[in-house]
Order: C-alpha cells, then structure tokens, then sequence
C-alpha cells in the first residue's frame, strides 16, 4: 500500500516491487489491493464522522470556554482524477492562534504578530456536505468548538460562510488577505476608473489601512462618491 502511495503510477509501483523484493506483482493486483483498503478507510473515517456529528455532541455549559484563541480556514477547488475527469476538492485546516515577534520587512522593527500553530489538515473529495461532516471531526479534535474567540479565514465564497454559520457561528469570518486587496483594487478603479495611475495611488495608501483595520477610512470616500 505504501508502494501505491508514494509511485505516481501502479505500473511504476509494481517495477519497484519488483525491483526491491524481487517479487512480481502486476499493476491489476495492487490497483485491487488499494481499491479494497481505501473502501474499508472511507467506511470508517465515515463511521467515525457519525460518532461526533453535530447533533450528538454536547458542547461545554456556558461560560465554561477556553481561552486559547483558535482558528479554521478553508477553501476549494477542482482536481484532474485519472480516468475520472474534474473532480471537486475541498480542504481545510485548523488551529492555535499565537502571538510572536516578526521584523517588520519595511521598517526593520519588531512587532508582535499573530500566527497559526498546531496546524491540522483535512481534504475530502466531494462537496460541501462530506466536508463539513470532516472539518467538524477535525474541528472537535483541536476543541475549537469550546473556544472563547475563534475565527474562519477564507477568500469570502458563500458556501465557506454558509459552512461557518454552520459549525462555527459564534466564529468571526475574515476575508484573506489576498482576497481583501483584490476587493480594495476593484474599489480603487471603481473610485478612479479612467485614472490608472490616481487608482494606483489610492489602492496603496489604503492598504495600511486595510491591514490595520481600519475600514471606516477606506469606505468613507467610497460613501461620499455613492460606490458603496
């Protein structure tokens, strides 16, 4: 199984049998092999899931949270599956959110910034009602549910906030940031859209203001020319 695992192709895996134990077996046989594993794994990461479903699980009595600040982000997506075609692909991840020392890439100087540790992963092939049944395992494994503060970092689809209200919906939800600048971009052309250059200027003085939080100053000129 670790031969079908790491070889790009049972044909491949089967010429390192081969090749390391001396032994013959065809690509068919490990293909079977595999195929029957991977069944029995489904049917009992499934069952497992069931175990823990939202429905039977007794979250902690008010007030009785934890006050390790935690954190989920998810996204998705679509992969080529050999003999398949386009496939759906959802993944996600959870975990702490510290606070540590970085040196600002600018200035030089330190500041205290926050960051994930104790990162856990989950992927699932299939669509949103698979995935939320395996984000919420993961999610109950890392206690995220019994968190004081917790967040959701996304590029803002609705079905990642229609899982969020679902799961986490005590959970604040944060565009990423790369997603939050593209918004910021389309604003700065929509503000100064025959102006190339004014657009430019304008999108790099907000993003301190962006990241800073400070969204009053961003919308403000947005108000005042009716775009928002």
């Amino acid at each position: 199984m670790w031969l079908a695992g790491v070889a790009s192709s049972y044909q491949q895996a089967a010429a390192i049998f081969e090749r390391v134990g001396q032994r013959h077996i065809p690509a068919s046989s490990i293909w079977r092999q595999v195929k029957q594993a991977g069944e029995k794994l489904q049917a009992y990461v499934e069952h497992q899931q069931e175990l823990v479903s939202v429905e039977r699980v007794k979250l902690p009595a008010p007030g009785k949270d934890h006050f390790q600040q935690k954190g989920v982000s998810m996204d998705g997506g679509m992969v080529h599956i050999r003999g398949e075609g386009w496939k759906e692909i959802k993944v996600g991840a959870v975990f702490d959110v510290v606070r540590r020392p970085e040196r600002d890439p600018v200035t030089g100087e330190w500041a205290t910034c926050a960051g994930a540790s104790h990162i856990a992963y989950t992927a699932v092939l299939g669509g949103v009602e698979a995935f939320s049944a395996a984000l919420w395992k993961l999610a109950l494994e890392a206690d995220i549910p019994a968190a004081a503060r917790s967040s959701v970092t996304a590029d803002g689809a609705p079905w990642i906030w229609n899982v969020a209200d679902d799961l986490f919906p005590d959970s604040s939800q944060i565009v990423d940031w790369y997603h939050a600048t593209q918004h910021l971009a389309a604003a700065a052309h929509a503000l100064h859209p025959q102006d190339e250059k004014k657009a430019r200027r304008w999108f790099q003085f907000q993003k301190p203001h962006l990241f800073q939080g400070s969204i009053h100053l961003i919308t403000r000129p947005l108000d005042v020319a009716g775009l928002s």
